[in-house]
């Protein structure tokens, strides 16, 4: 059986987040995803399915709206 948890962004190191990402973008975006992932106000998660990242996201403000 599968385990999958949610789990703060934080608590995974950062250079598993990179190598997930790099994936689906062409160059790293080092720069953007430190700003990206700790903007403040903002909540950052992962989905951790048998240990691994599978996926991402950022809850944050809306500048306007």
């Amino acid at each position: 059986m599968k385990s999958k948890k949610l789990i703060e962004l934080s608590k995974i190191p950062f250079k598993s987040v990179l190598k997930y990402d790099n994936k689906f973008f062409p160059a790293e975006r080092i720069e953007f995803l430190r700003g990206w992932l700790r903007q403040p106000g903002s909540f950052a998660y992962g989905l951790i399915e048998n240990d691994k990242l599978k996926g991402y996201g950022v809850i944050r403000h809306c500048r306007v709206g």
